[in-house]
């Protein structure tokens, strides 16, 4: 998770033949807030929430993008499950191809497994790959051909253009490399998954 949260304190779309429904709590929050979920949400200027919410599925994996000209940031990009949607919403906010960086905050698939497939889509040879020494040594194996930026090896930034992230360890929180991002400039915090929480439904864990 990340951010702002509340920016994105509820939002659970559900897929049903009959279209998209939603809670009544998303709706009442959505009505107050006029946000529309099934598009990319506004977190600061230039930083959107690019995720969806998987029904029935503990590991909801929050992407963002960080729209930043032709070295554009995208962060913890999620699985092949995900895929597709957060395309789309990508999209809406840049072009693959300006993504420069992908920051993974640790190795897990929820985060990671659809690096390789974007990968090929970004399709530009100077793509880096953002992690910790300490996780690039695990994420090589979801077959990743792009190069690493280890945050350990760059004293913890990463100078983008006009844009400046700095990053912070957060070592068993939940792995041995993992870290958060954050950007002084907007004050926005990336907090991969410091805050997971397995139990309660998907706005009981945003509203914490």
């Amino acid at each position: 998770m990340s951010m702002n949260a509340d920016t994105m304190e509820a939002q659970l779309s559900k897929e049903s033949s009959g279209g998209i429904q939603k809670s009544t709590d998303e709706i009442d929050y959505a009505e107050r807030n006029e946000i529309d979920f099934t598009r990319p949400v506004t977190i600061a200027p230039d930083i959107f929430w690019v995720g969806i919410y998987l029904e029935n599925d503990p590991f909801q994996c929050h992407p963002y993008l960080i729209r930043n000209g032709n070295e554009s940031i995208l962060i913890d990009p999620g699985s092949m499950i995900q895929i597709d949607a957060i395309i789309n919403k990508i999209n809406e906010g840049c072009r693959l191809s300006d993504i420069k960086y992908i920051i993974l905050h640790h190795q897990d698939p929820d985060l990671c497994a659809a690096v390789p497939t974007l990968e090929k889509m970004i399709n530009r040879p100077d793509l880096q790959i953002v992690t910790h020494s300490r996780m690039s040594v695990l994420i090589k194996h979801y077959g990743i051909q792009s190069g690493y930026y280890n945050i350990d090896q760059q004293n913890f930034k990463l100078q983008a253009g006009d844009l400046e992230l700095e990053f912070f360890t957060t070592p068993y929180c939940h792995s041995p490399g993992a870290f958060v991002t954050y950007d002084r400039k907007t004050g926005v915090l990336f907090s991969g998954d410091i805050f997971f929480r397995r139990t309660g439904g998907f706005l009981e864990v945003l509203r914490r």
